[in-house]
């Protein structure tokens, strides 16, 4: 069983719990996902499954879409209702024309500095791990991109946005800016991840629909990297492309699905048995990663 598992998670879950939870439903060896979601948070996990781990570093780095609801009045040191309250202020000229001028400033490329209570790491230890034994020390500032950001609905204090964002964009740290530049303090209520790049969370299963396998829609390989141009190897492109040669136009027999955007492609053998990712290199293409080879070489 290799492709992937759509799968909407509830909150009151860490998306570890939830990977576990799924290799034990399925009996499988090998279980990650794209990208995580916070305590709180629900929403659509892509779970990948035995040789379709490896394309996580490949299916990572896309875009999300975000409903979100903050609270302002105050903010908080992990940045939702669960940390210690740093601060309180009163909301009381705060309008929806004001909360959409502020949200203007975060379209586009804008630098984030990620919140303490977060997964990145300094010299080996996690910020959250550290934050819990008391050492609270700011991650950098990095630059991110935020492609929408739009007021749904403002009433009694709790803003509710959609958000469609970049690889590496913590929703925190918006809430917890928006809410100083209101300069009322603001932090997260509710967050569900909607949407993975092409993959939307109406799709997925809740994890108590999860029973009977053989009912299950596992998402293959093949379907994960659709959007990828898809070359064709000859008996000696596949030879070459396992033994890491480059590959030039006489090592493919035709190219399907062109897709000029991107410089990343699937390397496939005439009878499917053989699965390879490589990187257009100009004049070649250079094989970079396998990820199954059923064809006996």
């Amino acid at each position: 069983m290799r492709g992937a598992l759509l799968i909407d998670k509830p909150p009151g879950l860490t998306s570890f719990q939830v990977i576990s939870k799924i290799r034990k439903l399925l009996k499988v060896k090998s279980v990650g996902h794209t990208g995580s979601l916070d305590l709180i948070a629900s929403g659509l996990l892509v779970v990948l499954l035995e040789q379709a781990t490896k394309l996580v570093p490949y299916l990572s780095n896309v875009e999300k879409e975000y409903i979100v609801e903050a609270v302002l009045g105050y903010e908080t040191l992990s940045g939702d209702e669960q940390g210690e309250i740093l601060y309180e202020k009163k909301t009381d000229n705060i309008t929806e024309e004001k909360i959409k001028e502020v949200l203007k400033r975060f379209r586009a490329k804008v630098y984030q500095r990620p919140p303490i209570f977060s997964s990145l790491k300094l010299k080996g230890r996690r910020y959250n791990e550290m934050a819990r034994e008391g050492i609270l020390v700011p991650p950098p500032m990095r630059k991110v991109y935020i492609r929408e950001i739009e007021l749904l609905n403002y009433r009694e204090n709790i803003v509710s946005m959609r958000m469609i964002v970049g690889p590496g964009v913590y929703i925190r740290s918006i809430v917890r800016d928006m809410g100083r530049l209101l300069g009322t303090g603001a932090t997260v209520k509710g967050l569900r991840r909607v949407r993975i790049d092409r993959f939307k969370v109406e799709s997925a299963y809740k994890l108590e629909e999860i029973q009977n396998v053989d009912e299950l829609k596992i998402l293959t390989v093949k379907e994960l990297l659709s959007h990828l141009s898809r070359m064709v190897l000859t008996d000696k492109g596949v030879y070459k492309a396992i033994t890491g040669q480059n590959l030039f136009p006489s090592d493919f027999i035709e190219v399907r699905n062109f897709n000029s955007l991107s410089n990343l492609i699937i390397l496939t053998d005439p009878d499917d048995k053989l699965l390879m990712l490589g990187r257009n290199r100009g004049n070649f293409i250079h094989p970079e990663r396998m990820i199954y080879n059923d064809s006996g070489q």
